[in-house]
């Protein structure tokens, strides 16, 4: 499955293989805080149902914690309630300040069935397959670090989380962000250092002071933007 993400820095795509899809939990989650943000007036006839807007902004914790703004400025939607209690149309234009950086994001949430529904392909679909990353990952000869080598397609936003996951042995789970995007033509050493978890990063080659644990297990490796990987799970074998 191909997908894009809006972020503060531009479009970004990816193609998540579902080995690790928390697409659905990402959704919950990304409504919840929209609907937490908003001023809802009280449901209005509409049709079959109820139409509720929003016009400014009622608590926008969960929306700022959830996408890492550093505030929501302003918030205005419409959603469409069925009769059931499904919303089944939501249209959100959330302004929010990130780096210092004000930008404007719209959010569109469609239920096209409850049951089972075939949904047309977007008009960015095509973009996405043609800008989903592609990215090597291979352990190097010492099984110290992992390296990551971007060699066309879309970056990887700032601050999404490198995963490492023992498939066998006792190898240690590990995460960690980098710092900044991770374009193509770019390489990226990662690394655990002993007696940590979290996983560090030097960009262009690997660090001359660091103190890595070695790599003792195959390793699952993805990287992954609110839930959706970049591009599908590697395997590393040291």
């Amino acid at each position: 499955m191909h997908w894009r993400a809006p972020t503060s820095d531009g479009t970004v795509y990816g193609r998540a293989t579902g080995t690790f899809d928390f697409q659905n939990v990402g959704r919950v989650s990304e409504l919840r805080a929209i609907l937490l943000a908003g001023s809802w007036n009280p449901p209005a006839a509409a049709g079959d149902g109820w139409q509720v807007e929003a016009a400014s902004i009622d608590d926008a914790t969960a929306l700022e914690n959830r996408f890492r703004y550093e505030r929501v400025e302003s918030l205005s939607g419409t959603m469409q309630v069925t009769p059931e209690g499904v919303i089944e149309d939501l249209e959100v234009v959330v302004d929010a300040v990130e780096d210092g950086q004000q930008f404007e994001v719209a959010f569109d949430h469609r239920v096209l069935s409850v049951d089972t529904a075939t949904a047309p392909e977007p008009s960015w679909y095509g973009t996405a397959v043609e800008q989903a990353p592609a990215v090597t990952v291979s352990a190097t000869e010492d099984a110290q670090y992992v390296v990551l080598e971007h060699a066309g397609g879309s970056d990887l936003a700032a601050e999404d989380t490198l995963h490492l996951h023992p498939t066998d042995g006792d190898g240690v789970a590990a995460h960690g962000q980098p710092n900044d995007r991770f374009a193509s033509g770019e390489t990226l050493y990662a690394w655990v250092p002993e007696g940590t978890s979290d996983i560090s990063f030097s960009a262009g080659s690997r660090p001359s002071n660091a103190n890595p644990r070695t790599l003792s297990s195959r390793y699952r490796v993805f990287v992954d933007h609110e839930g959706l990987e970049y591009f599908g799970t590697a395997r590393v074998q040291p």
